[in-house]
């Protein structure tokens, strides 16, 4: 198959209909829903099989996690299509990782926000209470 038609997986991603087509206007988001496609493997990604993970909440986000979850998929195709490469599967520890990693990260940058808040909350209970919160520190 020649997949040099598309420049990269992107570009073959939003062929597929598998990439948001983001409406802004004035830096706000008015809609970013996948555009509509007229290729016959697009429909493919609305197929997806029973998948438990992906039941749809309250927020309706089970359609968006297949879509993601498709976008993904097409970009291992296309590498694999145009460039001969083998799949390699990570593995799941490998993205338990990748997430205990992405979740400390964002614990770090979030410390020095909910030290602020603490001291905040501490002076404006002083002020209001008329006794301080650690009476041996006062003293």
């Amino acid at each position: 198959m020649d997949m040099t038609k598309w420049a990269n997986a992107k570009r073959f991603a939003s062929w597929l209909g598998l990439s948001p087509n983001n409406r802004i206007t004035g830096g706000k988001v008015i809609s970013c829903r996948t555009k509509a496609s007229a290729n016959r493997a697009g429909p493919l990604r609305q197929r997806p099989g029973h998948v438990p993970e992906l039941e749809e909440g309250p927020n309706g986000s089970a359609p968006k996690a297949v879509t993601a979850t498709a976008h993904k998929l097409t970009k291992l195709v296309y590498s694999m299509l145009r460039y001969g490469q083998a799949y390699v599967d990570a593995g799941a520890e490998y993205y338990e990782s990748q997430y205990h990693h992405r979740a400390l990260r964002v614990a770090k940058l979030r410390v020095p926000q909910l030290v602020a808040q603490l001291g905040h909350l501490s002076n404006a209970q002083d002020q209001v209470a008329g006794v301080p919160l650690n009476p041996v520190a006062a003293s």
